[in-house]
């Protein structure tokens, strides 16, 4: 076969990588302490590259590209750069949601746009501040219109699901 004219980028993005050199902050312990925490849309060239430095670096899951729309944000505090998360368009079928929701094809059809996914949340290691995950949970639900929770697997470490109102309607399949 002869050689493709334009490659599609598979590969030229690293899914993990060694943590980033950086300086070790101290973060304060007590999230009043930390506060204000803003949150930076990802949308420079170099938002995103360190976006994607950090979920590379210190992700269970490492870094993927999203399929469909996205969001992406870095949170930060006085001390620095404290996570990271990202968004992305909710995949087209899933089983136990469909049928958690009671939504038929026709109704997906119709109502997947208003689904968002949270492809990705990660509060750097070096950060330990106690109930940080859910002040910062809290802060998107309020930024998403009637923001619900749903979690297709209990990988993640993180308790603030409960304090979301997260349902687990099932386990989506594993490849």
């Amino acid at each position: 076969m002869p050689k493709p004219l334009h490659g599609n980028g598979n590969g030229r993005i690293t899914r993990y990588a060694e943590p980033i050199a950086e300086l070790p902050f101290a973060y304060p312990e007590s999230l009043d302490d930390l506060c204000p925490i803003k949150f930076a849309i990802a949308d420079t060239k170099a938002q995103k590259q360190r976006w994607r430095n950090l979920i590379a670096s210190y992700h269970y899951l490492g870094y993927t590209t999203f399929a469909g729309a996205e969001g992406r944000y870095l949170i930060e505090s006085s001390s620095g750069t404290i996570a990271a998360i990202g968004f992305a368009a909710s995949p087209w079928s899933c089983a136990p949601r469909d049928n958690y929701i009671g939504w038929d094809k026709a109704t997906r059809e119709a109502r997947l746009h208003l689904v968002v996914g949270n492809a990705r949340f990660l509060i750097l290691p070096q950060v330990r501040v106690v109930n940080l995950a859910s002040y910062i949970l809290s802060r998107v639900a309020r930024r998403l219109p009637l923001a619900t929770g749903y979690s297709p697997t209990g990988t993640s470490q993180g308790h603030c699901e409960v304090q979301l109102n997260v349902a687990l309607p099932g386990l989506t399949q594993q490849d």
